[in-house]
């Protein structure tokens, strides 16, 4: 038997012919008040129905027509005429056909008008592919012209990760082979020993997260003994500085790349969190948040720690979770300039620390002495204070003014200042 010989779904609505010989149908519409079921007739003729079974099938990729009056439904597999498929698909109906075809009675209209409701249509889960040559196709002959939403997005991520690596190593090949030109030609200003333990410690960093997230492998050379760095001579110094600066710029291609997999992997994780753990969720940017909030939790059975890493995951992690109505989610991060830039709370679940971070608020508190008295050396301290005639606290901030109000201005004025090569350290006596 043929795949398109079953009987249709139901009988062809009775025609006839009008004055002008034109051949008029009856399409049966159903609707409900005070609970009795009524049936309304519209009419309209072939031409038209034929023209409006047309439209639906251009707006339904699952629509095929296989002959003058019969269509394909492909999740049916039945084969329609052209008043079954405007009986069946009739809500699909182009708004232009709708009042050419579907004329509606005085009372229908006027119910329609009182009710002050528009539906706005969202799909999300599905995405209509632009391949336009597909309707020529039968539909059994098509490939889908709509496809899941995340393999949409798994193959876009799937191409950034391709087109990142290679770039990568197109970085890495070149700076390879101009390494020799590099070293012999470039004025290279060689860094100090405790500079290159300082990038020696920030790459390292940077490696561990690039194999979290698994855009490069584990390396048996890794990680390196910075505590050799103080035993080499000027030239080999040199070396490492042309090292670390060339190991910066690889490992850079693939830092935008990596902040958006850390985004989705945490916003992954929390998802999994939040359905799995009916407690609440404290989001945190980094270790150090983490060691200082957890010893204040009233009870770790009732509140888990979420590692972030960045601020921006936080955020965007706390947004996504609130966009989905999750409910006991905290996510706490450091001011930095935000409020003297006026740079609004993007979420009433995102808690922004009162001055720039915990450790400037730490010392604007008693906190600091309590630090001082464990930690630091009474007699250094002492003869500081005597040395500069102030006490510790305005001495720091007095040394922190100058890279905070650097700070600012960068982000004021957008001048992207890399700061990891501008810490503090290196240029304070640290043997005083």
């Amino acid at each position: 038997m043929s795949r398109f010989s079953r009987p249709p779904l139901c009988e062809r609505p009775p025609a006839r012919l009008d004055q002008a010989g034109e051949e008029k149908f009856n399409v049966k519409c159903y609707l409900t008040r005070a609970g009795k079921r009524e049936e309304v007739k519209l009419k309209t003729n072939r031409e038209d129905v034929t023209q409006t079974a047309l439209a639906i099938e251009r707006e339904l990729p699952w629509l095929s027509r296989i002959d003058k009056d019969q269509f394909f439904d492909g999740r049916s597999e039945e084969a329609l005429t052209s008043s079954e498929l405007l009986q069946r698909y009739s809500d699909h109906v182009p708004e232009t056909f709708r009042r050419r075809v579907l004329s509606e009675p005085a009372w229908m209209v006027d119910i329609r008008n009182r009710v002050g409701v528009h539906l706005i249509e969202a799909q999300r889960l599905l995405r209509f592919t632009p391949a336009s040559r597909e309707r020529e196709r039968p539909y059994w002959g098509r490939r889908h012209l709509y496809v899941p939403t995340v393999n949409t997005y798994a193959r876009d991520l799937q191409t950034r990760i391709s087109e990142t690596l290679t770039s990568y190593a197109k970085e890495s090949q070149a700076l390879d082979q101009s390494f020799p030109q590099r070293m012999l030609q470039s004025a290279v200003q060689t860094l100090s020993a405790d500079d290159l333990k300082s990038r020696m410690q920030e790459l390292e960093g940077k490696r561990q997260q690039l194999k979290r997230i698994g855009l490069i492998d584990e390396d048996p050379n890794h990680p390196f003994d910075i505590t050799t760095l103080e035993r080499v001579d000027e030239t080999r110094r040199t070396v490492m500085t042309l090292y670390v600066e060339g190991t910066g710029q690889k490992l850079g291609v693939l830092e935008d790349l990596a902040r958006r997999i850390e985004i989705l992997l945490q916003n992954i994780e929390m998802l999994m969190s939040r359905t799995a753990f009916n407690g609440s969720l404290l989001v945190l940017e980094g270790d150090d948040d983490i060691c200082f909030w957890k010893p204040r939790a009233v009870s770790l059975s009732e509140c888990q720690f979420v590692l972030a890493g960045s601020k921006p995951t936080v955020v965007n992690a706390v947004i996504q979770l609130d966009s989905l109505s999750h409910t006991g989610v905290l996510g706490v991060v450091d001011d930095d300039y935000d409020s003297l830039l006026g740079w609004p709370v993007r979420s009433t679940n995102l808690v922004r620390t009162e001055t720039r971070d915990m450790e400037t608020l730490m010392l604007s508190t008693r906190a600091f002495e309590r630090l001082l008295d464990e930690l630091g050396d009474a007699k250094k301290i002492q003869a500081l204070e005597q040395r500069e005639g102030r006490s510790i606290r305005d001495a720091f901030v007095a040394r922190a003014l100058v890279f905070g109000q650097l700070r600012y201005l960068s982000a004021a004025q957008q001048w992207n200042v890399a700061f990891d090569r501008l810490k503090p350290p290196r240029f304070a006596d640290l043997a005083s």
